[in-house]
């Protein structure tokens, strides 16, 4: 009944938490996080009234939170996030007024967001993201003076965004992305000059896209994306000197791109697409030297091609097609050795491309369409890996399957690229001496002798279905595509892998034969690598949140 300090985090504990511990009334800290605990959170908890710290995080928790942590009313920090809790949030957390940070993201909780939070003046940090919460976000949120991160993604909020929001003047984060939120982007967000990420995607926003958001000079992303916002794309945009993340894409959009956005010199991902911008494209974007992707396409630009894209030598993704251009693709493309995928119209030329340009500049996936040979003679990189087989050479075998399966993942939680089936480590043929069974050919299961060809692909692409859509994704097949290659007399089955920004199923995980543990990978240098724990989470979040990978240092 002395103890003050009771920490069990970080261990593999499972099973339920004892309603014994309410008996330790004098416990100032209580941290069972990161465990494997089950069950539903006891109400006795509720008992101890001294409590300052607690955390229950990132366990198989379920059931409601009770509403009897109301009575912890020292408490400066809750966390209940990364569990299965469901319910409501009760309205009695808001007399928990020396809360300075809460975290209930990550559950299934449901109901309305209390408008009894905003009593929470100490609070720095409320995450309620990744739930099914619904409803309006409450106007008194606006009263949390001294709240810099706010976190509402990803539930089913509707209604307007509240201009009181304005009012957090400490902000630095302000995350109100995939909800169902209508009406006009506030003026008054153009007075939270300390944002420096400011979410608003995949909602029903409608009208212009305030002017007063120039104001926000510590922003380094904005997505506005996915919405039905309308006008022109303000000038007063390009202020934001610090901004690396630009998306405006999938929204109704109209009028000229503003020559001001060849100021952000700091940008490494730009997307206007899908709109309906007019207009030529601004030869100003040549400046943005860190741009890695820039999306243009499905709007209505015309004139030609500016040559000054081609000083853009970091541009991996560059989308121009769908729209009223002219011309040719500037000579000065072929400075853009790093590009992965390029598209413009058919009757854009193509003539002063390298061979590998072309060969992708009208191609339907965004992968790195290069030539085979041409991959094949670079070796294994962060884009491309090389497996020997798609089947084990016994029935019971189940490795090679399992990697393959590993390097798609991979691929597709990071920069996407390609799979090679057929290949020694060494980039030669599997198979044996120089006869018909070289590369995938030599792959009894599918390709019996004397059957034709077509049959044992279609055997093999069926395999590779079924495991992927088993024990990966059931919708697998809208982030990959395949093709057969002839290579050197030998057969290759080829798997290209979309980017991680270009398809909708991450985080995409792997899970083992015969049981239900599963993997996450990301890509490394040459091989995929699986992440655990926190460094998993991490990843993770830095990709919902910015939309793209971390970078991979060369010798990760």
């Amino acid at each position: 009944a002395e103890l003050i300090f009771f920490r069990l985090d970080q261990n593999q504990l499972s099973g339920p938490i004892p309603s014994e511990l309410g008996r330790l009334t004098k416990l100032t800290s209580l941290g069972l996080n990161q465990n494997q605990l089950s069950g539903p959170i006891p109400s006795e908890l509720g008992q101890l009234a001294e409590l300052i710290f607690f955390r229950l995080d990132q366990n198989q928790l379920s059931g409601p939170i009770p509403p009897e942590l109301g009575a912890l009313t020292k408490l400066t920090s809750l966390g209940l996030n990364q569990n299965q809790l469901s319910g409501p949030i009760p309205p009695e957390l808001g007399a928990l007024t020396k809360l300075t940070s809460l975290g209930l993201y990550q559950n299934q909780l449901s109901g309305p967001i209390p408008s009894e939070l905003g009593q929470l003046a100490m609070l720095t940090h409320l995450g309620l993201s990744q739930n099914q919460l619904s409803g309006l976000v409450p106007p008194e949120l606006g009263r949390l003076a001294k709240l810099t991160f706010l976190g509402l993604s990803q539930n089913q909020l509707s209604g307007p965004i509240p201009s009181e929001l304005g009012r957090l003047a400490k902000l630095t984060f302000l995350g109100l992305y995939q909800n169902q939120l209508s009406g006009p982007i506030p003026s008054e967000l153009g007075r939270l000059t300390k944002l420096t990420s400011l979410g608003l995607s995949q909602n029903q926003l409608s009208g212009p896209i305030p002017s007063e958001l120039g104001q926000l000079a510590e922003l380094t992303h904005l997505g506005l994306n996915q919405n039905q916002l309308d006008g022109p794309i303000p000038s007063e945009l390009g202020r934001l000197a610090k901004l690396m993340r630009l998306g405006l894409d999938q929204n109704q959009l109209d009028g000229p791109i503003p020559s001001e956005l060849g100021q952000l010199t700091e940008l490494t991902s730009l997307r206007l697409d899908q709109n309906q911008l007019s207009g030529p494209i601004p030869s100003e974007l040549g400046q943005l030297a860190m741009l890695t992707r820039l999306g243009l396409d499905q709007n209505q630009l015309s004139g030609p091609i500016p040559s000054e894209l081609g000083a853009l030598v970091e541009l991996k993704h560059l989308r121009l097609n769908d729209n009223e251009l002219s011309g040719v693709v500037p000579e000065s493309f072929a400075s853009l050795r790093r590009l992965q995928f390029l598209s413009v119209d058919p009757d854009i030329g193509t003539e002063y491309l390298l061979p590998f340009q072309q060969q992708m500049a009208h191609a339907s996936m965004p992968v790195a369409v290069r030539d085979i040979a041409d991959l094949i003679n670079d070796g294994e990189s962060k884009i491309v890996e090389f497996k020997q087989t798609l089947r084990g050479y016994r029935k019971d075998d189940k490795k090679p399957e399992q990697a393959v399966l590993k390097a798609i993942a991979g691929l597709l939680n990071t920069y996407g690229g390609t799979v090679i089936i057929g290949l020694k480590d060494d980039g030669s043929p599997a198979g044996k001496g120089d006869g018909p069974s070289k590369g995938i050919l030599h792959e009894t299961d599918f390709f019996k002798e004397g059957e034709d060809t077509s049959s044992g692909r279609d055997k093999a692409l069926k395999f590779l279905s079924a495991i992927a859509q088993q024990r990966v994704d059931e919708n697998i097949w809208d982030a990959i595509d395949t093709e057969f290659v002839d290579y050197d007399g030998a057969l290759l089955l080829v798997v290209r892998c979309k980017s991680v920004e270009d398809h909708a199923l991450f985080p995409v995980w792997v899970q083992d034969v015969g049981s239900k543990a599963k993997h996450f990978y990301r890509r490394g240098s040459n091989e995929s690598v699986e992440l655990y724990g926190d460094d998993m989470l991490a990843y993770r979040d830095y990709v919902i949140k910015f939309k793209t990978p971390p970078a991979i240092a060369d010798d990760d």
